[in-house]
This record gives structure tokens, C-alpha cells and sequence, in this order.
């Protein structure tokens, strides 16, 4: 997840209630009389609440390995253009100095300095949708294209799948996917897995996520740690998938076989792991 630094930002930290809820399915939220308006223009931004539990981020150098915890109880806004927004007042409780000239941040942590480098946010995002009504069975993963919102614009380019939470809310797995947009119907690949005791069926033209450019700095180094999946280049595939072989492919896919960074906790409590879990 990308964290946009902004020092602007004096009231609380927030975050994108799209992605919260892929966090905390179930979250709770409580008033807040907040009011935030975006910057230059002056408009007021959706604000539900403030999250009751505490959110934990988690700052990682890819390369040294170290990393900084932070949690903090941000406030949810639905549109943000960003998925979150770190405040300047927990910047200062982080012990935070930010070095644009070297693009990094410094932690200043009780067991010494911690850097972590700035990356670039990604491009526009475009919405993806099914191309045609797609019925899922349980226990049965299908690799299948989707449409993406301008594809005109993105021939032939690579695009990282990001799905959205009405596949989670269905009790669907999916996971990023990187692939190219096809000249001729401008698809990309979606895959996904169905752990519902019964049939899901998904209408054409249901929005299922969203669709970046692949390939900035940022989208590079944000795959290495969230790992990114490279579908199969048949068209469309259709598989018996238990949860237990699917949980066992995902684990394998995303690396974390062989990643030490993360604890077996904290490797269960990322989608799509979070779901498996919880179902």
C-alpha cells in the first residue's frame, strides 16, 4: 500500500475506505466532527468516522530489511485519491525527517536510525470490470479476462490488477496480477478462486478493481514486497482448487515461503490470507 507523506496535512492521518475495508472487513467507526476539504480547490472530502481499532503500518526497506511499526487510528474517507495520508502530527511521533533530496525518510527509533526511501505513486487508476457473466464454483479457481476503463490509451501496455473489495465481500480470492492489455479485445487477466460452499456468478460489467500502469519505481518496489502474480497465458482456465491448495499456491506465489521479514501472524493477516482465515 502506498503511504503519501504530506506535511500539509496538520489534522489527523487518513485513509481510503476501499482500503480499509480490505483491512477490517468489519471495522468499526466513530463520529468525528472533522472536516477536510482538498487541497487548491476547496472541496469538501466524505468523511465517515474515525476507526475504532488501530490500523499498523508497517515501513520496509526492501533492501537492509529494517522496518519501522507505527499504529495509528485514522480517519476514513470515501473517494480518497490516495490510499493513505500520514499526517504531520504523527510524522513527529514517528521522529520522522523526510530528505527530499536523497528520497528517504529517516526513523529516528529507539534502537537506532531507520531509513526508508520515498517512492513515486503510481498513475491514474482505471476501473476494471467483467467482460462477460462469469459463474464460479466452490472450491474452483478460474483465470479469466476483464475489460479496463480507457484501455484505447494502454494497448499493449502492462497493467498491475488490483482487485477490489466486492470480490472479498463475496467470499472470492483474488490477488494482484500483472499482464499485458490485449490489441484486440483490450483485456486483461483476472484470476480468482471461489471458498463459498455454493456457486457465485458475476455479472457483466460488475467492477471488480482497478488497473495501473506497471513498471514506475514505485509499482517495481511495492511488488517485491506485496508479489506480484503472472498469470497463465491460456485464456480463460477453469480448476478444481481446495482451500487448503489454494492457501498453499498463494503462500508460494507471494514468496512468503521464503520471506523472513514478515512473522507467520502478520503473513496471514494480508489479503488474501486475512480472508481464507476468516471464512
Amino acid at each position: 500500500m502506498y503511504i503519501c507523506v504530506d506535511t500539509g496535512n496538520r489534522a489527523r492521518s487518513v485513509i481510503d475506505e476501499s482500503v480499509y475495508r480490505s483491512l477490517h472487513p468489519n471495522g468499526e467507526l466513530e463520529p468525528t466532527d472533522l472536516v477536510l476539504t482538498t487541497a487548491g480547490q476547496n472541496q469538501h472530502l466524505n468523511v465517515l468516522g474515525r476507526t475504532k481499532e488501530f490500523v499498523e503500518l508497517k515501513f520496509y526497506n526492501p533492501t537492509t530489511s529494517d522496518f519501522v511499526k507505527y499504529q495509528v487510528r485514522p480517519v476514513v474517507v470515501r473517494g480518497l485519491q490516495l490510499p493513505f495520508i500520514l499526517s504531520l502530527n504523527d510524522l513527529r511521533k514517528l521522529k520522522a525527517t523526510i530528505s527530499p533530496h536523497l528520497d528517504e525518510v529517516l526513523f529516528n527509533t529507539n534502537s537506532g536510525p531507520v531509513k526508508i526511501k520515498l517512492a513515486p505513486l503510481p498513475g491514474s487508476a482505471y476501473d476494471v470490470t467483467t467482460k462477460e457473466t462469469i459463474t464460479i464454483a466452490p472450491n474452483e479457481e478460474i483465470v479469466t479476462k476483464v475489460g479496463v476503463d480507457k484501455a484505447d490509451r494502454l494497448i499493449n501496455r502492462d497493467l498491475v490488477f488490483q482487485p477490489g473489495t466486492g470480490l472479498s465481500t463475496k467470499g472470492l480470492i483474488s490477488s494482484a496480477t500483472v499482464s499485458t492489455v490485449n490489441k484486440l479485445d483490450k483485456s486483461i487477466f483476472m484470476r480468482v478462486a471461489n471458498i463459498n460452499p455454493h456457486p457465485i456468478t458475476l455479472r457483466k460489467g460488475t467492477d471488480v478493481g482497478i488497473a495501473q500502469v506497471f513498471g514506475t519505481e514505485g509499482f517495481k518496489w511495492n511488488s517485491e514486497i506485496v508479489g506480484v502474480i503472472n498469470p497463465t497465458k491460456d485464456t480463460v482456465v477453469t480448476r478444481a482448487m481446495s482451500r487448503k491448495a489454494l492457501y498453499h499456491r498463494l503462500w508460494t506465489d507471494l514468496g512468503f515461503d521464503k520471506d523472513s521479514t514478515l512473522t507467520e501472524t502478520e503473513k496471514r493477516d494480508v489479503p488474501p490470507f486475512s480472508l481464507l482465515f476468516s471464512n
